[in-house]
C-alpha cells in the first residue's frame, strides 16, 4: 500500500485505499471494534460494497499527536534521509559562512520541490518549512570540533507548524 501510494501521490500521502489483490477477510470488525482499535493507533481493514478491501487509517502508535499520522512520520523520515544524503558532500569542506550558505541553498531547493509538489502545506514556502544553517545553529565550538548542522523544520500538517530535525555532519571524515 505505502509503495502504491508513494508511486501515485507521494510519500506524503496516507497509505489509504483499496487493496489490490486482497479478496476476503477472515471476519469484518464491527464499528464499535473498528473504533476502539482506531483509537490505540491500529489501522483496521474494512470492506467497501463496490470498492473492496480498503485500509481505512494511517495512524502510527505513538501517543505523541505530532506523530501519530503515518503520513507525517514518513515524509520526515523521508526528507531527513533525503537531506543527510544529500549534504553528505559538506563533511568534505570546511564549516564556512560559503559552506552553510550552500547547504541553506541545497536544503531550500530540495524543500521547495516538496511544497511545490503539495508534500508541505502553506500558500508560500515559508509557512511551509524553515532551514538555519548559520551562526545561530553553528557555534565556535561546533566549528573547532569539526561539525556542521543544518536544522529544519517542516509544516506537515498546518501551515507555520513546524516538526523540527537536526542534519549534522562531522567535517572532514573522509573515505580512504
Amino acid at each position: 500500500m505505502c509503495c502504491r501510494v508513494d508511486a501515485e501521490r507521494g510519500v506524503h500521502a496516507a497509505p489509504v485505499g483499496a487493496l489490490v489483490g486482497v479478496v476476503k477477510q477472515e471476519r469484518e470488525l464491527t464499528e464499535a471494534e473498528r473504533e476502539s482499535a482506531g483509537a490505540l493507533g491500529v489501522n483496521c481493514l474494512r470492506f467497501v460494497q463496490g470498492q473492496g478491501i480498503r485500509v481505512l487509517g494511517a495512524r502510527t502508535l505513538s501517543t505523541d499527536p505530532d506523530w501519530a499520522e503515518l503520513s507525517v512520520r514518513r515524509l520526515v523520515n523521508y526528507a531527513r534521509a533525503s537531506l543527510e544524503q544529500g549534504t553528505r558532500w559538506a563533511a568534505f569542506d570546511t564549516n564556512s559562512a560559503q559552506l552553510r550558505a550552500l547547504m541553506r541553498q541545497s536544503t531550500t531547493t530540495f524543500l521547495k520541490g516538496l511544497w511545490r509538489q503539495g508534500a508541505l502545506p502553506g500558500r508560500s514556502a515559508a509557512e511551509a518549512f524553515e532551514v538555519v544553517c548559520d551562526d545561530t545553529n553553528n557555534t565556535r565550538e561546533d566549528t573547532a570540533r569539526g561539525r556542521v548542522n543544518l536544522d529544519v523544520g517542516l509544516a506537515v500538517v498546518r501551515p507555520a507548524e513546524f516538526v523540527t530535525f537536526r542534519v549534522q555532519h562531522d567535517i572532514g571524515n573522509r573515505i580512504s
